[in-house]
Formats: C-alpha cells, sequence, structure tokens
C-alpha cells in the first residue's frame, strides 16, 4: 500500500503482486530504448503519464465493471507522476493499482457465486448494459452490486433460454465464475508488468509494445507455425492438467 494514495492491496490470504528485481532494469532499458531509438522520440512527461494512466485503468477494466469511482479518484493522484516513478524505474503505484484491480475482481465473483444460491425474479423490467466502456464508475458497493446482480442474471437467463435446467444452469455458472477466480489468482508480477509497460508503450503510439519471455516465445510459436512439445494434446478441467490424447509419431 502506497502511504496516503488510498491505494489498498489485495485483502484475505492471496499476497499482493509486486515488482520483481529483474524489472527495474528492464524498466530503464526501456526508458533507454525510447528515448534514443524510438522513432517519435517521445520524452517521458506529464502529459504522457496522463495517457500512460488511462490507458493502464483501460487495460484492467475497460469495461468498467470492478473499480469503484473512489478507486478511480484515488488513481488520479497519480496522473501527473506516473513519468517521475518510470524515470526512476519505480513501478509501485501501477503494482498497487493492479493489486487493488484484483481485490476488486475477487469480490465480485464472490459475490457473484454468492447470487447463484438466491434466485432470480424473472418477472421484473430491468436492463443489463453489456457496454459500459463510457459508463460511469460504480459510486459505491450498493452501485456495483446492482450491476453484477444484473449480469449473474443475464448470465442465468442465457442458458435458460437454451433449455438448460435449473440446476445445470448453476452449475455451469459456477464452474465459470470458479474458472475465472482460478485466472485471476494465476496472474503473475511477469504479467502485470508487461500489462503496465505496454500501457506505457501504446501510450506512445499503438504499434510499439513489450513481451514478457513468455510472450515472446509464444510469439516465436505462432510466426514459426512450428512447436517443439511433448508429444501429448493437453486440456485444463477446473484447476487439473489432463493428458487428452498422444499425438501419432
Amino acid at each position: 500500500v502506497l502511504p496516503g494514495a488510498g491505494i489498498r492491496a489485495v485483502s484475505g490470504d492471496v499476497s499482493a503482486l509486486a515488482s520483481e528485481p529483474h524489472h527495474d532494469r528492464t524498466l530503464k532499458l526501456v526508458n533507454y530504448f525510447v528515448e534514443r531509438y524510438h522513432y517519435r522520440k517521445t520524452r517521458l512527461d506529464d502529459p504522457l503519464s496522463s495517457q500512460i494512466l488511462d490507458r493502464y485503468l483501460d487495460a484492467l477494466d475497460a469495461n468498467r465493471s470492478y473499480f469503484l469511482a473512489t478507486d478511480i479518484e484515488s488513481f488520479e493522484s497519480f496522473r501527473y507522476e506516473l513519468d517521475d516513478y518510470l524515470s526512476a524505474q519505480d513501478t509501485g503505484p501501477l503494482f498497487a493499482m493492479f493489486n487493488t484491480y484484483r481485490a476488486r475482481v475477487l469480490d465480485r465473483i464472490d459475490y457473484a457465486l454468492g447470487l447463484l444460491d438466491e434466485g432470480f425474479d424473472f418477472s421484473v423490467d430491468e436492463v443489463y448494459p453489456f457496454d459500459r466502456a463510457e459508463a460511469p464508475w460504480a459510486i459505491d458497493s450498493a452501485d456495483i452490486n446492482d450491476l453484477w446482480r444484473r449480469r449473474v442474471k443475464n448470465d442465468y437467463l442465457i442458458l435458460k433460454l437454451e433449455g438448460k435446467e435449473p440446476q445445470e444452469i448453476i452449475r455451469t455458472l459456477r464452474g465459470r465464475y470458479q474458472q475465472q477466480k482460478r485466472r485471476v489468482l494465476q496472474i503473475s508480477s511477469q504479467d502485470v508488468f508487461q500489462t503496465l509497460v505496454n500501457a506505457y508503450m501504446s501510450a506512445i503510439e499503438p504499434h510499439t509494445g513489450y513481451f514478457s519471455p513468455r510472450a515472446t516465445e509464444n510469439f516465436k510459436i505462432r510466426m514459426s507455425l512450428s512447436l517443439e512439445g511433448i508429444g501429448a494434446v493437453l486440456q485444463t478441467q477446473n484447476e487439473f492438467t489432463v493428458v487428452q490424447r498422444v499425438v501419432p509419431g
């Protein structure tokens, strides 16, 4: 947690993610290459800092379904300071923002799971807004709870219209939400670092990006259309990896 910043870490038994030692050197090299070799000759200054904040928040919560207005208000204190932090190879504020985001996501998922046990009233005429990219941020817990109640109700209704039985619907949605929770908990500090550096790069111009070592390997595989592996088709089922079949040859 940053003193006086109003940004909270992930609560409960989930440890907050933080920058790793090698990220400082990586960010120093990124700053060097941007300053010396990027064709736009970009300066890391206050206007760019403002764009970085907007793009980072968009990368985390583009549909405005997790952060509260109070979270965004606390982040505003960094709007013209991120350039100073990044110049000093300090990603602390950006990691703190992510930890707040992850706490909000986990809270929303737990709330959604709880709703499955309560049932829904489909006689009420109400709407769930799919596209919230331009919507105002939720004011408080009651506001975002109402948004998520309608979201889960909509998820339930879609499966109901497909002809599924109530118990099957609840089982399907429970598995879906629990899988989302597992994915969020699997996010590493390297993933966060890639997201924040890409917010930095895309603020310069949309065709500049940063690949983490893992993303680089995946990019090479896609470009070469070849992969050396163990000769098996794998599939994730809940938290387990299952060998689906062995590849001939």
